[in-house]
């Protein structure tokens, strides 16, 4: 399941295409911004630490 939200990606600045993907069941969550392709560069265990990470610049390219 993923859920759109409001916050700007640190690399494009656009705010409409940024994904959460979130495996609830594993407590696993990355953050990924649909405009420019990158991600969180890890999984986080809260949706929380997950935005704040991505709002911080912890990102990687989707294809290295």
């Amino acid at each position: 399941m993923s859920t759109i939200t409001k916050i700007r990606c640190p690399n494009c600045g656009d705010f409409e295409n940024l994904i959460i993907f979130a495996d609830e069941d594993n407590k696993e969550y990355i953050v990924y911004c649909d405009a420019c392709g990158i991600e969180t560069k890890e999984t986080y265990t809260s949706e929380v630490e997950a935005l704040e990470a991505f709002a911080d610049g912890k990102t990687r390219p989707l294809f290295q």
